[in-house]
């Protein structure tokens, strides 16, 4: 089962810590759509849209996650 990696490139200009906490991030949001993979059979798009503000810092994981339960909820 191929994990899309299309979130945005890490920025430039980051702190050492914010280069991590970035890492970090990403792969929690790669975790995310391997289980989603697992479950469904295949990545959808659209998440990569909701898990990518999460990644580049802007929402908290929580969010992210509600986000995903309501695209979730409305199919």
């Amino acid at each position: 089962m191929d994990i899309p990696s299309s979130f945005h490139p890490l920025p430039e200009g980051l702190t050492l810590s914010q280069q991590q906490e970035w890492y970090q991030r990403c792969q929690t949001a790669r975790r995310i759509l391997a289980q989603q993979v697992a479950t469904t059979g295949g990545p959808d798009v659209e998440i990569l849209a909701y898990l990518q503000p999460y990644v580049h810092g802007e929402i908290t994981l929580g969010q992210a996650i509600g986000r995903l339960l309501n695209h979730q909820a409305c199919r």
